[in-house]
């Protein structure tokens, strides 16, 4: 369940970086029958850091109360290498119960499609 998650909140990311170019936080639960929902903010005066924070919130609440089994959390971030060059990547929260795993994946855009590193760092 949890590598389903993370390929369609991939899937997500793509169709968000290729139709604006960035995105604010969002979240995707999935619940024992695998449907999925997607959660975002109405307010856009919220930074992207209170945005997180208000999915983070919302994801341990739906987990608790068992809506979802599985929540991913998803940030667009940015880090710089060695050299001192702006890297684009997307930070997901992969969130259970009992557990959350972060993961980082670079990305580029090139001719209108989006590319994700294999590499995790």
């Amino acid at each position: 369940m949890e590598e389903y998650l993370i390929k369609e909140s991939l899937k997500y990311i793509k169709v968000l970086l290729l139709e604006l170019g960035e995105f604010s936080p969002f979240s995707m639960g999935i619940d024992k029958n695998r449907a999925i929902t997607i959660t975002g903010t109405e307010d856009n005066d919220d930074t992207s850091q209170e945005v997180l924070n208000i999915l983070l919130n919302k994801a341990d609440k739906d987990l608790l109360n068992n809506v979802f089994d599985l929540v991913c959390v998803v940030a667009d971030v940015s880090h710089i290498d060695e050299s001192g060059e702006k890297e684009d990547a997307v930070k997901l929260m992969v969130i259970a119960k009992d557990s959350i795993k972060e993961i980082i994946i670079r990305y580029t855009i090139d001719n209108n499609k989006v590319y994700f590193e294999e590499n995790i760092w």
